[in-house]
């Protein structure tokens, strides 16, 4: 089918063009799908087809950069809260691999209770639960209580502030044995 003219005060020329969809077309080439006439089992449909001038491609080129600016803020965006959303299930899945939220049990310097192996299972938590030895230095008295904490609070800064010297004291104080332990009240 020839092209149609339009007006000449129109911006864009219009033609026509058939197409078929391709389920409709199983048997016959694209050709003879669209000069089928409409008495055919065939869809044909007439699709209008324009050719724009330059303002109008301009416009379409300014709308389509406008768009792909746009989508690119919206992926961007996007992608940030991706991001974030894996950085946060990542600093979760470190803390809870890295923290057991182990606690020793409290020492309270009873001549009954054993110093030794209660020293040894605060170092083995402090060691599980990732500690620092600054952070085993500030746990260490919250699990202490009784005579234990006053003996803490009574060790000179030097001693209380070094974990091999804290332990080597608490050793020696608590873990001598409990006739020593006696003798020195």
């Amino acid at each position: 089918m020839p092209p149609k003219a339009s007006s000449s005060k129109a911006k864009a020329k219009t033609t026509t063009a058939k197409a078929a969809t391709r389920s409709q077309s199983k048997s016959k080439s694209p050709v003879e799908e669209l000069q089928t006439d409409s008495d055919s089992d065939t869809c044909v449909c007439e699709i209008p087809t324009t050719t724009m001038d330059a303002t109008q491609k301009e416009e379409f080129k300014e709308f389509f950069r406008s768009f792909l600016t746009k989508m690119k803020g919206d992926f961007e965006k996007e992608s940030e809260m991706q991001r974030t959303r894996l950085d946060s299930l990542h600093n979760k899945l470190e803390k809870k691999s890295t923290s057991h939220s182990l606690k020793p049990e409290d020492f309270d310097g009873n001549p009954v209770g054993d110093a030794s192996a209660w020293l040894d299972n605060f170092s083995r938590i402090a060691k599980l639960n990732n500690w620092s030895s600054d952070l085993q230095l500030n746990a260490f008295p919250l699990y202490l209580k009784g005579i234990a904490h006053a003996w803490f609070l009574s060790l000179p800064a030097t001693v209380s502030g070094d974990i091999n010297q804290l332990f080597d004291a608490f050793r020696e104080r608590f873990a001598s044995g409990p006739q020593d332990w006696i003798l020195s009240q």
